[in-house]
């Protein structure tokens, strides 16, 4: 039987998850690369520009950006070259971002992976608050 003395019972609070996303900022004639979210999960639906998620500090990711950018949309880009980094909080994660330029050398943008756009004209696109920031880094 539990004593109304110890009530409310209090929860130990987790510790927020500790993660990196890549943000790349991949451009084309000075267009920049937007695709939408996922339909579930966190910032949902919303747009960004390619993401890569939840990426290991062990891995050289920066090493298969290319790899991963050529087979996700098609397209081939020079060596990215990194632009800013932030950190965001949101409840259960603390999310560093690093942001990357990659220009396009060749290929065509796979269907349905997103679409140009210049960074000055995405205000009526939803996003979230990193992804705003990240823009605003690179403009």
């Amino acid at each position: 039987e539990t004593n109304p003395e110890d009530l409310p019972i209090k929860l130990a609070k987790k510790k927020p998850k500790a993660m990196t996303h890549l943000i790349i900022a991949v451009e084309r004639k000075g267009k920049y690369l937007f695709e939408q979210r996922p339909s579930e999960g966190l910032w949902s639906n919303m747009w960004q520009l390619p993401t890569w998620e939840d990426v290991a500090a062990t891995t050289n990711a920066t090493g298969q950006l290319s790899t991963w950018i050529l087979e996700r949309y098609g397209l081939h880009v020079r060596k990215p070259a990194r632009a800013t980094e932030f950190t965001h909080q949101t409840t259960h994660r603390t999310i560093r971002f690093l942001v990357l330029h990659a220009v396009v050398i060749s290929g065509r943008l796979k269907p349905k992976a997103g679409f140009w756009r210049g960074l000055n004209h995405v205000d009526d696109l939803p996003m979230s608050n990193p992804q705003r920031n990240a823009i605003s880094s690179l403009r």
